[in-house]
């Protein structure tokens, strides 16, 4: 048996309503499947262009852990969904698609000790200093690149 299996329809038309207030185009096309053995709650796949062919353009899996899914109060759901729709991002220039990282995580314990509040802060700090760094680096070897074509 395929640890792979079809959502109830009540799990899909909860997803279906999820997607159509997102601002992802109706053109891109999802499949919704459950695997209740996985330990993620939810894994969001981008399909390979020779699986959008071979699937009639199929091009987002989405993958719940439906067991657990269906354990959450119905707010709860609906953030999951929202969460996992989310990282899907539709470039309106090319049309491409692509999965984006989500950019939060923690532990619960330090969320219980600083509060939400402190822990984004700091997390929102750590990126911005990374992207601070990394602009440093490029600028560096741009005006390296420069000066070797000078």
């Amino acid at each position: 048996m395929s640890k792979f299996v079809e959502v109830s329809e009540e799990t899909q038309n909860l997803f279906n309503s999820v997607l159509e207030a997102t601002s992802i185009p109706q053109w891109v096309d999802f499949k919704l499947l459950a695997n209740n053995s996985q330990n993620e709650l939810y894994i969001v796949k981008k399909l390979s262009e020779l699986f959008e062919v071979l699937t009639d353009g199929l091009s987002i899996v989405v993958i719940l852990n439906e067991e657990i899914f269906d354990s959450l109060e119905d707010g709860q759901k609906l953030l999951v969904l929202e969460e996992a729709l989310t990282g899907v991002v539709v470039n309106p220039d090319n049309d491409k698609i692509s999965i984006e990282k989500y950019d939060f995580s923690t532990y619960s314990g330090m969320l219980d000790k600083y509060g939400d509040d402190k822990m984004i802060r700091l997390k929102e700090t750590i990126i911005t200093l990374y992207n601070e760094k990394k602009e440093r680096e490029d600028l560096v070897k741009q005006s390296k690149k420069k000066s070797k074509n000078e």
